[in-house]
């Protein structure tokens, strides 16, 4: 069971939420700069807001990456002009003649519709190239670690890039396609690390580092740049 309850400081204004299963006190600040509390029912509201005090300059930098990360999305109106990524280049949208997306050169061309419909088109554009280049890079890297996947999922995951489970099921964010190939290549060959270690140990990290050396770079970049890689729905 759980109750729920909306608290207003001076500076802060959080959801309470305490669970009959719960035996410690733990905040979060959600992607929408909303501030999630969670305690057991024995703790006192008191002891709960001393406790949101206390991580006040924690809760405060992460709103401020919150809202960094919100102003680096991507608007986009699904017409002639837009900007979107692929493979970690930027193509123009341009009015084309046909009824289907169409890549020419550093433009695509997109046929005449409603932003829904353009979205859509896009959608299915990119988890089509997704899948087939996914693909093309785990059986690049398998050899080399000695394991292969069972099957590729294209995920939708807000949290994180790829996943790895142990039957060798590997998710990996359409959205990556939007970054450049050595990003890509970074989250391939973590996930097939995970064919071997299920963890992040050093024995892992290790690993790693042996087959995508300049893993760090990747890293920075998905940290930086990794709020630019969506597709927002219109008008949103």
């Amino acid at each position: 069971m759980e109750k729920k309850a909306e608290i207003q400081l001076e500076s802060l204004r959080f959801t309470l939420i305490r669970r009959s299963t719960r035996r410690t006190v733990a905040l979060s600040v959600k992607s929408d700069n909303r501030i999630v509390v969670l305690a057991p029912y024995f703790a006192s509201t008191s002891s709960v807001i001393a406790f949101v005090k206390r991580s006040e300059v924690w809760v405060q930098k992460r709103i401020a990456a919150n809202t960094v990360k919100i102003a680096q999305t991507p608007v986009l109106n699904y017409a002639p002009g837009d900007i979107i990524h692929y493979l970690g280049r930027p193509y123009e949208l341009i009015a084309g003649t046909e009824s289907t997306l169409r890549m020419k050169e550093s433009t695509i061309l997109i046929p005449d519709g409603s932003a829904e419909a353009i979205h859509r088109k896009l959608d299915r554009w990119y988890k089509a190239r997704a899948a087939d280049i996914f693909l093309d890079r785990l059986s690049l890297y398998e050899p080399r670690i000695g394991h292969q996947h069972t099957k590729l999922r294209l995920s939708s995951a807000k949290t994180r890039w790829g996943s790895c489970t142990t039957t060798g099921t590997i998710s990996i964010r359409w959205t990556l396609i939007m970054a450049p190939l050595s990003v890509i290549d970074y989250v391939v060959v973590h996930e097939l690390c995970h064919l071997v270690h299920m963890d992040h140990s050093r024995s892992f990290w290790k690993l790693v580092k042996s087959i995508y050396p300049d893993y760090h770079a990747a890293v920075q970049w998905l940290k930086l740049h990794g709020q630019t890689l969506a597709l927002p729905t219109p008008n949103n």
